[in-house]
Order: C-alpha cells, then structure tokens, then sequence
C-alpha cells in the first residue's frame, strides 16, 4: 500500500504548473520528460498520478480554461483573441495557431490589429475570437440560424464593430479536423453552397453600414468578407462538378 502524505499531495499540482508554464513559454505540446524536468519530478510518479499524456492534457487544459473564466473577470475589453490547436484525426498530429501581437494583454484598435494583420490574423477566426457578453448584446446582432458557415460572420460581423481587442496567449479551443464529413471540406461545402451563399449575403449586407463602424472596423470587415467570397470562388471553381452550370448562381455573388 502507498501513503501518499502532503508533499504527494502536491505532487500532481506541480506537474499541473509546469504545464501551465511551459505553454506559456510558447511550448503547446510539451513532452512528459519536459514536464517532469520542470517540476523536479519523476516521470513514475507522472504515470501514478495521470497514466497517460492524453488524461494529463484533459486536466492540464481543464485548469487552464478556469484561470481563462478567472482572469476574464477583470478584462473590460470588447474582444478577446487567444490561440487555438488543430488537431488531425488521421494522423494524430497537432499545429498550433498562435498570433504574435506586439504585446499581450493590452488594450488594441481594430486600426491597430490590422497593422499587424500577418502576425495577428491566424487567431481572428470563429475558435480563437471571445465577445464581452455586454458588447455582443448590446450590439444587437443575431447571427443567421439554420444554416452552416455561421462561424465566419461571427468571426466578422460583431467584430468588425469591436472598439477594443486584446490578445491573450492562453489557449483553450482545440479545433479538431482531417475528416471528410466535415463542413470545411471542398465537396462538403459544394453540397452546402446555399448556407455559404447566404452568410455571404450576410457579410455584404455590412457594406452600407461602414460609417458606423469604429476606427480600422471597415478595414477588418473587407479584409475577412474578401477571404471568405475568394474561399467561396475557389471551392465553386475548383471542387464544383457543375461549375458550368452554376455560372448564374456564381454570378448573383460577383463584386
């Protein structure tokens, strides 16, 4: 039998915390020797107390989410934007989405987020994007329901009238993708291009509304409507088999 007295007890809250501190230091998936080596344990007691990675990660990304709902408590920015994994399921392989502000934590205009578009615009997507709930409710937009694609005018819309951002390096979305059923996929979305069709009606009914958007939001909504119309070409031209016969409904959609 093993007692485990108050110095074992904290055993697992250590590894917990050299988790915590080596994600923060950029390290999204560390190793279990990594961990270990920081928390000045041995890898046995990591295999007692968690078994497998997969069961440390769960609990590792579990506290991580409750100090994120702690430290939001006292952020009164508009937006929050923070890094988020993929997760292959054909290969088990990871990559992480991280922007790189010129610094974390501060307060941004949307003016400035665009400044620094290719370094920031990997994490402004549907998984890295929080609204204040006071903003979003106040601000009165409902996304369209019943369809897919959604997620993009999320990710534009309400953002896009944001009047501050800040970026936060802690990650607590992880987006699993590789398979085909997916929304993402090219013939998916063929199939499904009336939903696409109709978040991008969404997007540019926002044309007429530029004036009301604050500083650098006019910049961001043509920046993000931009990519999703030429992601919406490019499916429809490359993937459609009918992309002949679709030439009219291409059209309704032509800037």
């Amino acid at each position: 039998m093993i007692i485990i007295g108050r110095k074992s007890r904290n055993t697992d809250q250590a590894l917990i915390k050299a988790g915590i501190e080596l994600i923060a230091q950029g390290n999204y998936d560390p190793t279990v020797r990594a961990i270990c080596t920081l928390a000045n344990v041995n890898q046995g007691m990591f295999v007692y107390y968690f078994g497998f990675k997969e069961e440390y990660m769960k609990v590792l990304f579990q506290k991580i989410y409750e100090d994120y709902l702690s430290k939001l408590q006292d952020i009164d920015t508009d937006v929050i934007v923070t890094p988020y994994q993929e997760y292959d399921v054909r290969n088990g392989r990871t990559k992480d989405l991280i922007a790189k502000p010129l610094a974390y934590g501060r307060n941004y205009d949307l003016a400035e987020v665009m400044d620094q578009w290719s370094t920031c615009h990997m994490d402004l997507h549907f998984w890295g994007i929080t609204y204040r709930t006071d903003f979003y409710q106040k601000l009165g937009h409902e996304l369209v329901e019943g369809v897919f694609y959604e997620d993009q005018e999320y990710a534009t819309v309400p953002m896009s009238y944001a009047h501050s951002v800040c970026f936060l390096p802690d990650m607590v979305y992880i987006y699993r993708v590789g398979d085909v059923n997916q929304s993402v996929f090219g013939d998916t979305q063929v199939k499904r291009r009336s939903h696409l069709e109709k978040v991008l009606e969404r997007l540019l009914e926002q044309e007429k509304k530029q004036e009301q958007m604050p500083t650098g939001g006019a910049r961001y909504w043509r920046k993000k409507t931009a990519m999703v119309v030429t992601s919406y070409y490019q499916i429809m031209l490359l993937k459609n088999k009918d992309r002949w016969g679709d030439r009219q409904r291409l059209q309704l959609h032509k800037s």
